[in-house]
């Protein structure tokens, strides 16, 4: 043993004395390893030239020196690196906390848009649990289905009304159709350069916040609604720092559900199976009408000639079975677009199944002649179902309205007043140029304008380009006109803008 041993030892010890508490362990058995070989290392220059003993005791005032510089520098290094923890991101939601510590009831990172919906308040009675506590104005980006804007119901006329008075909403990832299901109200900055859906149920992937900047300039500018003052302006800031503001939305391609759900298509295995009024077994049979006779039972089946049905609605439990609103596509109503009856069927008898899913989604580019009401291809199950949250463009002949064709007169802007049947199949486009009332014009596509829209349509006789969609959002505010009916508006194209192509195309 020899004196450079006895001094490792004590600066060793303290070293360990001295060191603070948070220092990483790391930093300090490094400290000391560089300690106990610092001299073994160098005993080979000591050899050939020699080493006093006040060098020594230099060589290790500079060396302790440098360890206690090497462990406070670490000790800030590690201050500034935040603690990681072991959760990771959801792939469809990610958000930062906007502070260390939460308040209770935070899911951070959100799993989903549900976790959202669980949070914002639904009325007086109900607290939430604040997002804004939970997130900030942090960005959050997760999958959803876009419900539409509808017409906001605002008595007090609260401004800013883009973000106090939103009709925009989301649910839940997934097409439910489920009446009253949970949403999330959002709003939309004026300025903002979105691609807006155009039809309900759209599948999105949405980007956002809460606690916009603009939050703090909302107030309630007149009574309404039977209040008897306006709502303080703290009240109405909070509400507003509470509403989710997107900044980004990205459409996704719906798919066809490869289970029995609403949009999926099945082919019915029996030879016969009632169509019912309402799921259960004591409801009667749809009717369905006949000229000069009582209505006839309605079932779908193999032996019946109508055996491939669109589902609307379901699951629903009654009397031990699941049954599903369907609409038959084999063929379509006289009387409009659209099919015959809707009702409920039954899936199965708990060991058989009645339905089986099927996929009749035509694959590639669609062009005119592959949505036209003589296309072998596609009915109107296939364009609503097929084409659900997609905008096409396609060109076509848009031909001249004969002298007799009587038009019903402006259509009104109010969906109340079935603006989907107004001038219904006056406006029309067709693969090949033909007159009004040739004999081919089944091979066309009838589309509608939506008084309002800013569309100004071009002169006919001649070839224009069409863009829109099936499933216009103002779709659900048409008059019921009993089931068939609500589907028909909903199996209606939409067009979003035109354009002349002149009469050579």
């Amino acid at each position: 043993m020899n004196r450079d041993d006895d001094f490792n030892r004590t600066l060793q010890a303290w070293l360990r004395r001295e060191a603070p508490p948070q220092a990483p362990d790391r930093v300090l058995e490094t400290a000391l390893q560089r300690v106990s070989t610092e001299s073994q290392r160098r005993s080979w220059q000591q050899r050939l030239i020699g080493e006093t003993p006040m060098a020594t005791l230099l060589r290790a005032a500079a060396l302790t020196a440098v360890i206690v510089i090497a462990v406070l520098a670490s000790l800030q290094l590690n201050n500034l690196i935040p603690d990681v923890g072991d959760s990771s991101p959801s792939p469809s939601i990610t958000a930062p906390s906007p502070s260390a510590t939460p308040p209770a009831g935070c899911i951070n990172p959100p799993t989903d848009i549900t976790t959202l919906i669980d949070m914002v308040p639904t009325g007086p009675l109900d607290p939430g649990s604040d997002p804004v506590a939970c997130y900030g104005d942090a960005p959050l980006t997760f999958d959803a289905t876009w419900y539409g804007g509808g017409v906001a119901d605002c008595p007090s006329a609260p401004e800013p009304a883009w973000l106090a008075c939103s009709a925009f909403s989301l649910q839940a990832a997934g097409d439910t159709r489920k009446v009253g299901a949970p949403g999330l109200f959002v709003a939309i900055h004026p300025s903002a350069s979105l691609s807006i859906p155009s039809g309900p149920y759209a599948q999105v992937r949405v980007t956002g916040h809460f606690d916009d900047p603009a939050a703090q300039t909302c107030r309630e500018t007149q009574l309404g609604g039977g209040a008897t003052s306006l709502a303080p302006a703290a009240e109405m800031i909070e509400r507003c720092r509470r509403t989710f503001v997107v900044t980004d939305v990205v459409p996704l391609i719906a798919g066809v559900p490869d289970v029995l759900a609403p949009n999926a298509f099945a082919r019915v295995v029996p030879a016969s199976v009632n169509v019912r009024e309402q799921a259960g077994l004591d409801s009667p049979n749809v009717g369905i009408p006949i000229a000069d006779g009582d209505p006839m039972p309605a079932v779908v089946g193999t032996a019946t000639g109508s055996e491939h049905v669109y589902i609307l609605e379901g699951p629903v439990e009654a009397d031990g079975f699941e049954w599903y609103r369907v609409a038959p596509i084999d063929y379509e109503s006289y009387t409009g677009i659209g099919p015959y009856f809707i009702g409920w069927m039954a899936s199965g008898d708990g060991t058989d199944p009645w339905l089986i899913v099927e996929n009749p989604c035509p694959e590639g580019p669609m062009t005119l002649t592959d949505l036209t009401y003589t296309s072998t291809t596609t009915d109107w199950a296939t364009r609503l179902g097929c084409f659900r949250g997609q905008e096409l463009t396609v060109s076509g002949w848009y031909p001249e309205l004969p002298p007799d064709f009587e038009t019903s007169g402006p259509c009104a802007a109010d969906p109340a007043v079935a603006y989907f049947f107004c001038n219904y199949a006056a406006n029309d486009i067709r693969p090949i140029e033909m007159a009004f009332y040739d004999e081919r014009n089944g091979n066309r596509l009838d589309f509608v304008v939506i008084p309002g829209s800013g569309i100004v349509m071009p002169s006919r006789g001649q070839w224009i380009e069409i863009s829109g969609h099936w499933d216009d959002p103002t779709s659900a505010l048409c008059p019921t006109g009993g089931d068939v009916g609500a589907l028909s508006c909903r199996i209606q194209f939409v067009i979003r803008s035109v354009r002349a192509l002149g009469a050579s195309g």
